[in-house]
């Protein structure tokens, strides 16, 4: 049985692939006429615009983004499962069966080499890729910490950035009311005579 999504996205990739689309397009292609029709055409775009499966182009136009993009986390996730699991694996497994790129299995096999965790495994005639094989299971997904302390760095800049604006907004706000203060104050003076 076809899900009302998967009816949907039927109609957004073979009716209306390629060009911008909105709300209106896909609820012709539906037949869904009154609002209540629509409402659940409304809830599925919400959905599909959160999983970045349609992006927004202007208010109300929308295009279909081909493919729904994977967070890198997810893929660490994934790489992390199947080291598990297969104990020796090569940067084409990580390609072909977590969906990472080349160069992210190599940087990630990396970080595990550093933390004790793999260890690579050459052929001596060079025939074949190397292998990485798991010599230590902690169970948890290490974390990358250097990436880890970066990123709490970029927050604590951002946080005190944040504060000094929310500082300098009072201060300005203090400012304002004290030209505010001042513009009464010589507004009620009384004019000087020319005498």
């Amino acid at each position: 049985m076809t899900t009302f999504a998967q009816k949907v996205r039927e109609v957004i990739k073979e009716k209306l692939f390629g060009r911008d689309f909105s709300h209106q397009d896909v609820a012709l292609h539906l037949d869904l006429v009154t609002d209540k029709d629509k409402q659940p055409l409304y809830a599925t775009m919400r959905e599909f615009r959160k999983r970045g499966e349609i992006i927004p182009v202007r208010p109300g136009i929308f295009r279909y983004a081909a493919a729904i993009q994977i967070r890198p986390a997810d893929i660490q996730r994934k790489m992390w499962s199947l080291l598990r699991s297969m104990r020796t694996v090569t940067v084409a497994d990580m390609v072909a069966l977590a969906g990472a790129a080349p160069n992210y299995a190599k940087e990630y096999f990396q970080l595990l080499t550093r933390q004790g965790i793999v260890r690579r495994i050459d052929d001596p005639a060079r025939q074949k890729p190397s292998k990485w094989q798991m010599i230590a299971d902690p169970i948890k997904m290490p974390r990358n910490e250097d990436k880890a302390a970066r990123l709490q760095a970029i927050r604590a800049a951002k946080k005190r950035a944040m504060q000094e604006l929310d500082q300098a907004a009072k201060s300005m706000v203090g400012a304002t009311a004290a030209l505010a203060r001042l513009k009464t104050a010589l507004g009620e003076m009384p004019e000087e005579d020319d005498e």
